[in-house]
């Protein structure tokens, strides 16, 4: 009954204004336990009364003597205490219904429109699906669920965090204090083991340095770490699958950040190029952003070379832009990322 509750809240609202000076007053009509109460009910009177210092009942008569003009509005009544109970006629309940039919219904898909495109889930690959992984998923699904209902040429991105220093340190604990292949470890287990490692570099922060220096190597195409790698990928994609079957959710572009790999390099060459980027301190490549922006300096590309996840973010806007050519892009993401996403927008 959303539109038809619409009039009616519309209505309640410029009654209370004009009698009693309450601009844009809250009224909420909702459906009670018992049909015997209507189709819709508030207890509005109440809250109002307070604040006018009158009787409940008073605002209740007042509200029921002008919605009773309404012409979607068969009966009105006051009970209790100050309760507006309402009930639709059946031409306005018949228009409603035939709405909602239509809302209902889904459109015809334009093909030839621009895509919309929806990344959500981004799970960090050697982890379970934290919480806000899940929300992403969710929210993202319905969302991209909603644009397709409407007609809108779809994409679902799945943007998967396979790639980044977390993986030097993750090889370095399987190597240190691993029990058994990698193949044959689960998601918890794994995660057992990057956590040991951040445990352990408390004690020895000389295992950073060797977690970075095998990204590094990873990066730069050392083979058993590129098994490693897509060892790690296979268990935790296997597991993502399976949860995403019970969750009922279906992204037809699962896309690692090491799907961009070799277009890192020219993004980084073209924003030197177009002063973007600038050399920063020890040779790493950073963004500065104009005072009035209030944003802190981001790094592109560390001292050392190896990339990072606001690389692979640059990388996957130009690939969906040159592939997709869409009208809009969406990320449903963790708010703690806020800045993150201010830096890459305020960049590209």
């Amino acid at each position: 009954m959303h539109l038809i509750s619409t009039e009616l809240v519309t209505a309640s609202q410029k009654i209370l204004q004009k009698k009693y000076g309450f601009a844009k007053e809250s009224v909420i009509w909702q459906r009670p336990e018992s049909r015997e109460h209507g189709d819709v009910s508030t207890t509005v009177a109440l809250r109002i009364a307070q604040k006018a210092k009158v009787s409940p009942q008073e605002v209740a008569g007042i509200l029921k003597d002008e919605l009773s003009k309404l012409s979607i509005i068969e009966r009105i009544d006051v009970v209790g205490a100050g309760y507006v109970n309402v009930w639709f006629t059946p031409e306005a309940l018949l228009a409603q219904l035939a709405q909602t039919r239509e809302a209902c219904t889904a459109r015809v898909k334009r093909k030839k429109e621009a895509p919309v495109i929806v990344e959500y889930s981004q799970p960090n690959i050697a982890k379970p699906l934290g919480i806000h992984h899940i929300m992403s998923t969710v929210i993202g699904q319905t969302i991209a669920n909603l644009y397709e209902h409407l007609g809108h040429n779809t994409i679902r991105v799945n943007h998967i965090g396979d790639w980044g220093t977390q993986f030097g340190k993750l090889a370095v604990a399987v190597e240190r204090w691993g029990t058994k292949p990698v193949k044959e470890c689960s998601i918890d287990e794994l995660l057992a083991l990057y956590v040991k490692f951040h445990e352990e570099a408390e004690k020895d922060p000389s295992l950073e340095d060797a977690g970075r220096e095998s990204f590094c190597k990873l990066e730069q195409g050392d083979r058993a770490l590129r098994e490693f790698w897509q060892e790690v990928v296979t268990i935790t994609m296997k597991a993502m699958d399976h949860l995403y079957e019970r969750l009922h959710v279906h992204i037809e572009h699962p896309h690692g950040e090491s799907m961009y790999e070799e277009m890192m390099t020219p993004i980084l060459e073209e924003g030197l190029k177009k002063e973007v980027f600038r050399k920063g301190e020890k040779g790493a490549i950073v963004v500065e952003f104009p005072s009035d922006m209030n944003l802190p300096t981001a790094v592109v590309q560390k001292a050392d070379s190896a990339t990072i996840y606001m690389t692979r973010d640059f990388a996957q806007i130009q690939y969906r832009i040159n592939r997709w050519h869409p009208q809009a892009i969406y990320y449903v993401v963790d708010v703690a990322q806020s800045l993150h996403f201010q830096q890459l927008f305020a960049t590209v």
